[in-house]
């Protein structure tokens, strides 16, 4: 932020000193003559277009050219006229090539800052930075492109695939009020998951910060046992007195029941529903132990 705005500082500043610079110019040039101002104003006009449609080499020889012929047939020739009136001549067509060339150098930086937000747009769409995590967008190619290959490959007719989602009950009111604690939290929750998660499992953060783990063939006593593990890590998680908790969510996938789960979305409307039911059976456990 603080870049753009300098940037805008910067181009501000350049477009108002070359304004002056060209006004203040041409006003002394008419100083000395309408002839001379007219010529003067055609000259300022020709190197103007110059710098701003030809390349800086190029308009750096033109005006290194100009330089000398315009010298040598002013100055050091027999032409009749007022020696202020000559330097005016001499440096008005490159003058105006530097301050064009300035100018555009400073407004070209725009395109520079238009691109690099762009690109971090672009990144930050596909990842988490604060999480270093994909997003919503990786995981639906990843989904789609393996029920895809289920149903194409005959060699991949046993393959299976978990997806598991967790998310922070009620957590919406929490970052209302907290919004620094909420992603304290959602950053515990995302370590629990690189650290205790199997390396060929694939971790995502969702558009609404709900985590989701695919995992491809398993065994069900090894996919077990990391959702028990997991679990555990996830219940220690404790922001001052507050603990959160997570609602879970389970669908697994073979080649018997793809067609009804084709796209991660598919998958992600039983894993809410799973979500619910896990809710108000932890409600119901609190109910019975408070009784």
């Amino acid at each position: 932020m603080t870049s753009r705005k300098n940037l805008i500082t910067r181009s501000r500043l350049a477009i108002f000193g070359f304004t002056t610079a060209l006004i203040l110019f041409i006003w002394l040039a008419g100083l000395t003559s309408g002839v001379v101002q007219i010529a003067t104003v055609l000259l300022v006009i020709l190197g103007i277009a110059t710098g701003l449609m030809l390349p800086s080499l190029l308009t750096t020889w033109l005006a290194m050219l100009f330089l000398v012929i315009s010298v040598m047939v002013l100055l050091l020739g027999t032409f009749v006229m007022d020696v202020t009136a000559k330097i005016f001549l001499i440096v008005a067509f490159p003058g105006a090539i530097f301050l064009t060339s300035s100018l555009r150098a400073v407004v070209g930086s725009f395109g520079w800052l238009t691109e690099n937000q762009h690109n971090v747009a672009a990144f930050t769409k596909n990842y988490h930075p604060g999480l270093n995590l994909q997003r919503s967008y990786n995981a639906r190619k990843i989904f789609e492109k393996a029920v895809t290959r289920f149903n194409g490959e005959p060699g991949l007719a046993d393959m299976s695939l978990d997806v598991t989602g967790i998310q922070w009950a009620h957590s919406e009111q929490y970052q209302q009020f907290n919004p620094e604690q909420y992603n304290d939290v959602l950053a515990q929750a995302a370590n629990v998951l690189k650290e205790r998660r199997l390396p060929s499992e694939f971790l995502y953060i969702l558009d609404d910060d709900m985590l989701l783990i695919v995992s491809f063939r398993l065994p069900r006593e090894t996919y077990d046992y990391l959702t028990a593990a997991t679990k555990i890590d996830l219940a220690s998680i404790r922001v001052g007195d507050f603990r959160p908790q997570f609602q879970w969510g389970h669908k697994y996938i073979t080649t018997e029941n793809m067609q009804d789960y084709q796209t991660l979305d598919d998958a992600i409307k039983h894993i809410r529903r799973d979500m619910e039911t896990d809710l108000v059976t932890e409600y119901m456990k609190k109910g019975t132990l408070d009784d």
